[in-house]
């Protein structure tokens, strides 16, 4: 993966899973026998950081409750379509179709 795809939340909540140390190795098997990759690709530490080695590199480092706890919530404006009031005060009409069982039969 790349260190783009790591950061991702996408790839954090489909395809990382923390495993408690010391028993990586028997989510590896257990992936096996479904057919499925895995590998160990990082740690936690004590020091609450969040911190993406790629390639022997450091390319991001943060506070991971700044992910996570301090994440800015965003409150969007939000209305009803116009279109959908047009559509609600349109009146019912009838289906242009005369027998719906028969149409529905014909159709399948």
């Amino acid at each position: 993966m790349t260190a783009y795809e790591m950061m991702l939340s996408e790839s954090q909540e489909r395809m990382l899973v923390v495993v408690k140390q010391g028993r990586e190795q028997e989510i590896i098997e257990m992936c096996k026998r479904y057919g499925l990759e895995a590998v160990a690709i990082g740690k936690v530490t004590e020091d609450k950081m969040l911190r993406l080695i790629h390639k022997g590199d450091v390319v991001a480092e943060i506070l991971a409750d700044t992910l996570a706890e301090d994440a800015p919530v965003y409150y969007k404006k939000s209305e009803e379509p116009a279109y959908f009031k047009e559509f609600q005060a349109m009146e019912n009409e009838e289906p242009a179709v005369g027998d719906l069982k028969e149409t529905l039969s014909a159709l399948l």
